[in-house]
């Protein structure tokens, strides 16, 4: 048996207006993967950031794009920290 937990907490800052226009979204995260062998497992701080946009039109249409870096840093092994890009494309409807 193999087992993930993956938590991040991130919070958007807004440039302008809230909920609305261009904003930075740093993000930090824990995660541990384990695959049931005690040399398989990992644990990994995560720590990353977007920049992105988000728009909200009058008819409650939304759309958010942003791009970003993030890094895994293992807790168990200095060798295993690596970077990955990050990504976030979302559509949706606020009412």
């Amino acid at each position: 048996d193999s087992f993930d937990h993956d938590f991040r907490l991130s919070a958007p800052i807004y440039f302008r207006k809230m909920h609305d226009g261009f904003f930075f979204e740093p993000n930090v995260g824990i995660e541990k993967r384990d695959t049931g062998h005690s040399a398989v497992a990992e644990n990994n701080v995560y720590l990353g950031s977007t920049l992105g946009w988000k728009g909200i039109w009058d008819s409650g249409f939304t759309v958010t794009m942003g791009f970003g870096m993030g890094k895994y840093i293992n807790v168990d092994d200095e060798d295993g920290d690596f970077m990955t890009p990050t990504g976030r494309f979302e559509v949706g409807y606020s009412f």
